[in-house]
């Protein structure tokens, strides 16, 4: 099973902020045995989060977002 995260946000986007969330989140998934394939980023734009979202969920199938 393919597991994707999907962070969103400008702070994130321009660097002004670290992802922490994938990171930990693949961590506590991999304790329960299943396995973050993707890890995505995405600013505040609606065309470029329905992008991403369409992207991942193509290529995945847990989207977490």
């Amino acid at each position: 099973m393919k597991m994707e995260c999907i962070s969103i946000g400008d702070e994130i986007a321009l660097g002004q902020s670290v992802d922490t969330n994938s990171p930990y989140m693949a961590s506590v998934l991999a304790g329960l045995g299943l396995r973050m394939t993707f890890m995505s980023s995405a600013a505040d734009d609606r065309d470029g989060i329905v992008s991403i979202i369409r992207t991942a969920s193509q290529r995945s199938d847990i989207v977490l977002a």
